[in-house]
């Protein structure tokens, strides 16, 4: 599952945009649910949990997350094997931290 999530960060990559501004922001780590069709298109993407919010970013934590949602929304489809969907790319919860993506 590691090498898929790091494949799908990839391909997310050119599509965020870092929120200006905050304090700490790389502590924050942003899990989603990530649904997706076999065509590698969005069925679903749903906030799960933020961990790494502290009184310093804690006004940042929204931004960090849509950010990172709208990342996956733009970059899709994403290109996956297609061999590892069912049971693997289908249904995943997935971490985001800034510093991966930005």
């Amino acid at each position: 599952m590691a090498s898929l999530a790091q494949a799908i960060i990839r391909q997310i990559k050119p599509c965020y945009v870092v929120p200006s501004g905050g304090v700490d922001i790389d502590e924050i780590v942003t899990v989603f649910r990530l649904q997706l069709h076999r065509n590698g298109s969005v069925r679903a993407v749903n906030l799960q949990d933020q961990e790494g919010v502290n009184p310093s970013n804690r006004d940042y934590a929204r931004q960090v997350a849509e950010a990172a949602r709208r990342a996956i929304l733009r970059c899709a489809p994403l290109d996956l094997p297609g061999e590892l969907y069912e049971g693997g790319w289908d249904d995943m919860d997935i971490g985001f931290r800034p510093s991966s993506l930005g």
